[in-house]
């Protein structure tokens, strides 16, 4: 007990008047989220890269897709990797009580842990004939990278989300192959992550290839979202009572505009006429 006392003060005398001087109006309306520099679990055969660059490349990605959601805010690096050299953050990812914790003294109330097991690169195969005419149609390298993340709330030291990631993606040139990668793993990332906020509305207006939805800006919903289009079906009943309706998946909208009361999509795909009263709901 004592040593975990010593722990907590440890951590939040070195980090706590940075952080309070940090936070700002605009961050608190979000969630804010650190995001610890991942474990090395991985090596590297025939690559350029060393292991450091790619971990601060797949670092660099997460930082980005999870900026870039609308829904958090990322602690700033500089404010607490002075804290982490002194610190340490071993076993972060097998404790998540000492996660939380590190994570609650940054001013966060999620922290993202994780571990690389995984970055192969490979080169187009150009050996004989057939090989050399398929390695014009495609990329020169492509690079597989997979990850192991927990997200935690630093509050009840839950770990809300467990999940191995995986991208893959093509390039160039090897560095390219792997900066693409880390940017389809880290998106893939981020698909899981807004799963954990369910979001549904329903078409108010259709204009051409354009919609209306009842939902603003307190749902959640941002620009770029991928939403899925279903019409209600047959009722459903349980003794005796119509406890929901059968839903079809008729098509794909992406949100292209998020004001106070009301959002605009674009319809991407469908198999069906759009029309009003259409649910839309949170997709891939």
């Amino acid at each position: 007990m004592m040593k975990k006392i010593c722990r907590n003060l440890t951590i939040l005398l070195a980090v706590f008047t940075v952080f309070l001087a940090a936070i700002t109006p605009a961050d608190a309306a979000k969630k804010r989220v650190a995001i610890m520099p991942l474990e090395k679990l991985f090596v590297l055969s025939e690559s350029q890269q060393d292991e450091e660059t790619v971990a601060q490349i797949m670092s660099d990605q997460l930082v980005v897709a999870i900026g870039d959601s609308g829904n958090y805010t990322v602690v700033e690096r500089t404010q607490y990797d002075k804290a982490l050299k002194e610190l340490g953050f071993q076993n972060l990812y097998a404790e998540p009580e000492y996660a939380a914790e590190m994570g609650a003294a940054f001013g966060a109330q999620y922290i993202v842990v994780g571990k690389i097991t995984l970055v192969k690169t490979k080169a187009a195969d150009k050996r004989g004939f057939i090989k050399k005419i398929a390695a014009k149609f495609d990329t020169p390298y492509r690079t597989n990278i997979a990850l192991e993340l927990r997200m935690v709330d630093c509050q009840t030291s839950e770990v809300i989300l467990a999940r191995t990631i995986e991208g893959d993606r093509g390039g160039k040139t090897e560095k390219d192959s792997l900066y693409n990668a880390c940017k389809d793993a880290a998106a893939n990332f981020m698909t899981e992550v807004q799963m954990l906020n369910p979001f549904a509305g329903r078409i108010i207006e259709v204009n051409g290839d354009n919609i209306y939805i009842d939902k603003g800006l307190d749902s959640g919903l941002h620009k770029n979202d991928v939403l899925i289009i279903s019409r209600e079906g047959k009722p459903l009943e349980a003794n005796g009572k119509i406890i929901g309706m059968t839903e079809d998946e008729i098509g794909k909208a992406k949100v292209i505009e998020v004001t106070a009361d009301y959002s605009i999509c674009r319809v991407t795909d469908s198999n069906q006429v759009v029309q009003k009263g259409d649910i839309v709901k949170r997709g891939k």
